[in-house]
């Protein structure tokens, strides 16, 4: 994937997951939590904060006088403006940090991520999204005036579908 392919989804993640990262950006995750047990949901979060977790502390590595991080605190604590600023530095490095490329891209294809976008002033009906594997993540992305009906998303091992 390329890095500007990639620093789009990673965005979108984080952009899912700013309820879960804390007021202020710090609910880190130090480990990821294996019980059979464990719903999909609890799992794609922890997903999403070990992909914070990882960003985070690349971002804090920059000789920067801690900007990087500043402003994906910013971002993640719900402060919009500072979107692009962390997508153009996301994806400088990206580029300039293959390692840093393939650990994003481990988190992320972890499970599969798979996407419903609705553009602005469209409809989605009766739409069948299915995932065997029993592990991923699904979401719907709505533009203005958007419709979204009769759309059914499922995670499941197959034997249970």
């Amino acid at each position: 994937m390329d890095p500007a392919s990639l620093a789009n989804t990673v965005m979108g993640i984080l952009t899912q997951m700013m309820p879960f990262l804390g007021p202020m950006g710090t609910a880190i995750v130090t480990g990821v939590a294996t019980d059979v047990g464990e719903t999909i949901y609890q799992k794609g979060k922890e997903q999403g904060k070990h992909l914070f977790q990882a960003i985070h502390d690349r971002f804090a590595a920059e000789k920067d006088g801690g900007n990087a991080t500043q402003a994906l605190q910013h971002f993640v604590s719900g402060d919009l403006d500072y979107t692009s600023v962390v997508q153009t530095k996301l994806e400088r490095l990206l580029r300039s940090d293959p390692g840093f490329s393939d650990s994003l891209l481990e988190i992320i294809r972890s499970g599969p991520l798979q996407s419903l976008i609705v553009g602005e002033e469209a409809t989605a009906r009766e739409i069948d999204m299915s995932n065997t594997l029993g592990a991923g993540t699904q979401k719907i992305e709505t533009g203005k005036k958007s419709q979204v009906e009769g759309v059914s998303m499922n995670i499941a091992p197959p034997e249970t579908m």
